[in-house]
């Protein structure tokens, strides 16, 4: 319940101190750092924790590897003028969605009752069902 109400207090502080939602958000940048995150995700452990630290240390890596690459792109615009807000605009994001990643997956992880989650019931079924068809106790 605290993760819960921390993130819809983060949520919306951040909501309030934009006054135009589109201006932050871009589709490619977003893209580009949760599929590292998803690649580091997959590639770690098999506990919840050690897979929100993988997808957070993945967001950031993607993050700034997809800033690096907007560099280049604000470095081939720096003769035309009028495009050039648009290419930082888009470093600056991919590195604020990296870190913005990592802080909802560090406010998942200080909560101690992680097992408390809303998604657990359901891994517990999967369990219990998965235990019950080795003991062949069907459900019907």
């Amino acid at each position: 319940m605290k993760v819960i109400l921390s993130l819809v207090i983060l949520l919306t502080g951040l909501s309030l101190a934009v006054a135009d939602l589109s201006l932050i958000i871009d589709l490619k940048a977003f893209v580009v750092v949760v599929s590292g995150g998803l690649a580091f995700l997959i590639a770690g452990e098999n506990t919840l924790q050690s897979r929100l630290e993988n997808f957070s240390i993945g967001a950031v890596a993607a993050a700034w590897i997809g800033g690096l690459i907007g560099l280049v792109h604000v470095v081939s615009q720096v003769a035309d003028m009028l495009s050039l807000g648009a290419a930082v605009a888009t470093v600056v994001l991919t590195l604020s969605y990296g870190y913005f990643i990592k802080i909802l997956c560090a406010l998942v992880l200080t909560n101690r009752s992680i097992d408390s989650w809303m998604l657990f019931p359901v891994r517990d079924f999967i369990n219990r069902s998965r235990v019950q068809m080795e003991k062949k106790e069907w459900f019907f």
